[in-house]
Parts: structure tokens; sequence; C-alpha cells
């Protein structure tokens, strides 16, 4: 959750702006002109290694930008979320980091840091997903069954439930949040929620024609798709 600062968004242009000048002037031109080329250990301006830091995820950390999507929008939310607002707290598993900027410092401060401090405060789910109430989600999904991840679901690639075929009929009869292996009641509960807003905000959306009327304008997002390792050239 972030609070808006012109600062903060002048900062992130300005950091944009300095690493694609950073990569034109000292990494090779890449023949793809739709590859990226990234600096592994400037990442987005933060030299890990040279503030003797690293970034720390559920399973793995490390001291260059090679954590999934560094190249890319995670990579530049958490840039900006830690080394520009220097306030912010992350979510990590179990434990919850809190951290502080340093006046006149890159590098911030960890502050404190908590166990399980977001299940007090979580209120009753509407859905499970990845079977977390049935104590058997994926090895690697088990992450998922604790706050603040079982608290949202995300659609990802193209398993957002808009870009897929939806038989109001059949819905309205079978719709059910038992079945939570992966997305499947989550699902469930979106259409729900959009049914309801359809009815409230008078949106005049044609649901019994959803397939028809809408699937094929929806079947590629406009803003592209999960970041790819082979989305970009990396150096060293």
């Amino acid at each position: 959750m972030v609070e808006p600062s012109a600062r903060i968004f002048s900062e992130y242009k300005a950091a944009v702006k300095a690493k694609h000048d950073h990569a034109d002037k000292y990494l090779p031109q890449k023949t793809n002109k739709l590859r990226d080329h990234f600096d592994l250990r400037l990442g987005w301006g933060y030299d890990f290694v040279k503030n003797n830091d690293k970034w720390v995820s559920i399973h793995k950390s490390g001291n260059r930008w090679r954590f999934y999507a560094a190249h890319s929008d995670q990579g530049l939310m958490y840039y900006v979320a830690r080394f520009l607002y220097k306030d912010v707290s992350i979510a990590i598993g179990h434990k919850v980091e809190n951290w502080k900027g340093v006046d006149g410092v890159l590098k911030p401060e960890k502050e404190s840091e908590a166990m399980d401090l977001l299940e007090k405060y979580q209120p009753k789910l509407l859905a499970y997903k990845y079977n977390c109430d049935k104590g058997s989600p994926p090895n690697n999904f088990k992450w998922t069954c604790n706050p603040p991840y079982n608290s949202f679901a995300h659609f990802y690639g193209e398993h957002k439930p808009w870009q897929n075929k939806f038989n109001l009929e059949q819905f309205q009869k079978h719709a059910s949040t038992k079945n939570t292996y992966m997305n499947k009641a989550a699902n469930v509960v979106w259409f729900r929620e959009l049914i309801a807003l359809n009815e409230k905000l008078k949106m005049n959306l044609d649901l019994e024609h959803w397939d028809e009327k809408y699937l094929s304008g929806m079947k590629e997002s406009p803003l592209g798709y999960i970041a790819k390792y082979w989305d970009k050239g990396l150096t060293k």
C-alpha cells in the first residue's frame, strides 16, 4: 500500500531514465530491440555488494538483482519502496520487516521485525485457495496459506477470470467456493462480485452472453503478461 508522493514519483522516473541511460552507455546493444539490457549488480540504482546488503525472499536471498522479475515491475517497485520511500514494511513469509530511512544514506535501516504479526488483523476469508483450508497445498505454494498471501488472489498470466469462458446459468447453479484447488474458489468470488456490481451500479453488462460479447476483446492483456527471464539480456 503506497501513499502518493510527487517527490517519489519524480525520483521514480529519474531512476528509470538513469537505468536506461546507463544501459545505453555501458552495456552492449542487443540485436533484438524488444529485449532490454539489465545490469545485475546495479539493477535500478542500488549496489547490494557495495553497501554490504542483500535482498531477502521466502526461499532465497542474494546481492545481485537476480530475483524473479528484478528487471521488471517487481524489481522496480522493490527499489522504489525500500530505497526511495525508505519507510516501508515488507512481508516475507511469516515475517514482517519494518524499514526506515537514514538521512544522507542510500541504505535504509531495519527498524524492527516481527513474526505472524498480520494474523490478528485478518478478517474471515471469503474463500481459500491452493487447498489451504484442507492443509494440503502444493509444496511450492505452502507460503500462500498465511497472511498476507491468503488475503488476496493473484490471477497470473492468462488465468484471469475475465479472459476465460463464463456461463451465467451454469455459474448460478454450480458456483461454489468449496473447490479451493489453485484459484478456483477465488474465481467464483470474482464473478460473484461482478454480478453484484453489475446489478448495483446498473452497468448493463450482458452476463448471459459474456463469451459472445466480451471474451474476444479480453483475450489479450493490453499490459502484457508475467515477466520472463528471457525478456532481457543480462550482464554479470
